[in-house]
């Protein structure tokens, strides 16, 4: 598609600080303009809250259900929440709960490109414009304040060192992921299938859990020190038994089902709950993604993720609106590395449908009387669910073809 040379380093320079200084004063307008505290309050409570003892925090503030390094933004957010003239304007005051998601998101930008330019520079820098104009982020951090672009950051250089086949790294920054949000848990079978069964010598693993380990530890012990030994396991299960929903407005198999919101825990055959339902798809799913792993002729762990959170969204329950957004980061690498038109296809597809969950449920949330469809929301979750349906089994034919390795849908690989 493209017959490239090596691009100047000033020309790519240039480019990621137009594309950053671009999807920076969008989404700060966004943060800006759009006033609103769903959601949002959680974060006033914890800004200021840690204020009164950080590592006290979960003693003290009782909604607390972050892990501790989402503690420090949080610190810092609350010298501004403090400060009266901030507090006396809205916007300065609303954009204030929103400036590390927003920072993060554009910080998202270049880490495409770098992550990726060893697989082309000009496609590196299509996929990083693709990230700074994707309507889904934008309503996710400029517009909403919501945390999934701190994770995808995260995420992004952790699996990148994996790639690079420096597992150590990766340890270290995939377990900084877990420490600030919760989800990022999701992915630990992709990348402890590439540690202990890529051949590195026992050596490195070991190195590899251990450097893992000290780092959670580093982070918990002082928090451990005034809430308890058993603080992460309360964190961590905590968060995950707190909704108990078939769906939280997630266009998914359940929202398809006219279950959104209804609670997972009630027998529905004999003393079978949904809830035990959905441990038993997620088994099988971490069974085919292993299977996978070693059966698939050409695999990355960027599709591999891929199919991994795509299922674990659409077919298990608890999930939230959000849940799919790392989906959308994991197709836009492994659009690279795999040099597949049809998965930057799938990205599109699902971009869309990850906006409208998210845009639908925000304006229904904070401005419901713009929004003349509000009173029938779960109607528009059943279909938007029905459509995503659909798209799933898409992108799941597209991937799985790939990792099959067969023919159709190939890039130019000098992209």
């Amino acid at each position: 598609m493209f017959n490239e040379s090596k691009l100047s380093k000033k020309t790519v320079t240039y480019t990621l600080l137009m594309l950053a200084t671009f999807a920076l004063l969008t989404r700060l307008l966004a943060g800006y303009t759009y006033l609103h505290r769903f959601d949002l309050n959680y974060y006033i409570h914890w800004s200021t809250g840690v204020h009164d003892g950080l590592f006290q925090a979960y003693e003290n503030i009782s909604s607390l259900d972050y892990p501790p390094m989402w503690l420090i933004p949080m610190y810092i957010v609350g010298f501004f929440t403090k400060n009266p003239v901030i507090q006396g304007i809205e916007p300065y005051y609303i954009l204030s709960l929103k400036i590390f998601q927003i920072l993060f998101d554009v910080a998202v930008i270049p880490l495409i490109y770098f992550v990726l330019r060893k697989k082309g520079q000009v496609c590196a820098l299509i996929l990083a414009a693709s990230w700074a104009i994707n309507p889904a982020a934008i309503v996710n951090s400029g517009y909403w304040g919501q945390t999934d672009s701190v994770m995808i950051f995260l995420l992004l250089i952790s699996f990148y060192y994996m790639e690079e086949k420096r597992p150590i790294a990766a340890m270290v920054w995939y377990c900084i992921a877990c420490l600030t949000k919760f989800q990022c848990l999701y992915f630990a079978p992709v990348l402890l299938l590439y540690l202990f069964f890529s051949s590195y010598p026992v050596k490195t693993v070991i190195k590899a859990v251990c450097a893992g380990a000290v780092t959670v530890l580093a982070v918990f012990l002082p928090f451990m020190c005034y809430s308890g030994i058993t603080l992460p396991f309360r964190v961590y299960f905590g968060g995950h038994n707190q909704y108990r929903e078939a769906t939280l407005n997630a266009f998914n198999i359940y929202g398809m089902m006219g279950l959104n919101r209804q609670s997972d825990t009630v027998p529905i055959f004999g003393n079978i709950t949904l809830n035990m339902i959905s441990w038993g798809i997620t088994a099988l799913i971490l069974g085919f993604v292993v299977w996978l792993f070693f059966k698939a002729p050409k695999k990355s762990p960027w599709l591999l993720c891929f199919v991994l959170m795509q299922s674990i969204f659409m077919l298990t329950s608890r999930m939230h609106e959000r849940y799919q957004i790392p989906v959308l980061i994991f197709c836009l690498a492994a659009v690279a590395y795999h040099k597949n038109y049809k998965l930057f296809g799938a990205y599109i597809l699902q971009t869309v449908l990850v906006f409208f969950n998210e845009a639908l449920l925000l304006i229904r949330n904070t401005f419901s009387y713009s929004a003349p469809w509000v009173e029938h929301y779960g109607v528009v979750v059943v279909v938007f669910s029905a459509v995503n349906v659909v798209v799933y089994l898409y992108t799941m034919t597209v991937a799985l073809r790939e990792m099959q390795d067969e023919k159709g849908g190939r890039i130019n690989d000098n992209i």
